[in-house]
């Protein structure tokens, strides 16, 4: 299955935008060579515990559909860089759909020994914030990568997001940077935004101000208006293995 199977899960007949419900993958499924002897695979799974078929028109009569009581998998081609993405289900039917977003890391040579699985969180529109948000107890650890990833609700506008770290124990500014989300498209099929702009800092431990550091990390908008969700992912560089850190607020 290609991405653009993710731009729609619809019924057979066309819906005003106002029918749908969207939701946000902060990664969209795809597989991913990476740093360190890496591979990431990440699948959307989808149950639909309806008693009707949802199908799920894309421009591609391979689309198919997610079949009454049924499960279906997506995956997608080896994809750059891993970017997110806008999936719209329709209101009648959302109830019914159940969605997982599961990755697999691991080394490329897919040694058994190192295969870890992890759920990323799946992000409905009322998820997104205005104002400041802030992540806890982050250790910048050099053995580490302490990735940062930023997205906007307006998938169609540019908007500044200011980032300040602090010391945990003294409270001190360590570091401050400003991360510009751009558009990543347009529109998808149904005329849609498919994905939300983004922004992403791969490596907080790359900056040797902030290793060995406990900090707290806080967001906030250039623009007070600016609505935006974000999530940090902390690897390892030895295993690949890595757990997400959401915001406390």
């Amino acid at each position: 299955m290609t991405r653009a199977l993710l731009f729609a899960l619809v019924l057979s007949t066309p819906l005003a935008a106002a029918e749908y419900e969207r939701v946000m993958l902060p990664i969209a499924p795809m597989s991913m060579n990476c740093a360190y002897d890496s591979r990431y695979d990440v699948t959307l799974m989808i149950y639909n515990a309806g008693d009707h078929a949802v199908a799920r028109p894309c421009g591609d009569a391979s689309c198919g559909e997610v079949a009454a009581k049924s499960a279906i998998a997506i995956t997608s081609s080896p994809m750059p860089t891993p970017q997110p993405s806008f999936i719209y289900l329709p209101k009648a039917d959302a109830a019914n759909l159940q969605l997982v977003l599961r990755t697999e890391s691991g080394s490329i040579d897919r040694n058994e020994d190192r295969r870890f699985f992890t759920e990323l969180p799946i992000i409905r529109d009322s998820d997104f914030k205005t104002g400041k948000m802030e992540f806890v107890g982050v250790r910048i650890d050099p053995n580490w990568r302490q990735s940062l990833r930023l997205y906007g609700f307006d998938g169609h506008d540019v908007a500044d997001i200011v980032m300040r770290v602090y010391a945990m124990n003294s409270g001190a500014l360590i570091k401050e940077d400003t991360f510009h989300l751009w558009p990543l498209a347009w529109s998808n099929d149904l005329g849609l935004a498919p994905a939300p702009s983004f922004a992403m800092e791969c490596d907080l431990s790359e900056d040797p101000t902030l290793i060995g550091q406990l900090v707290r990390i806080e967001l906030e908008p250039a623009n007070a208006a600016t609505r935006y969700w974000s999530f940090l992912s902390i690897t390892s560089n030895r295993t690949q293995h890595f757990y997400t850190q959401l915001p406390v607020n």
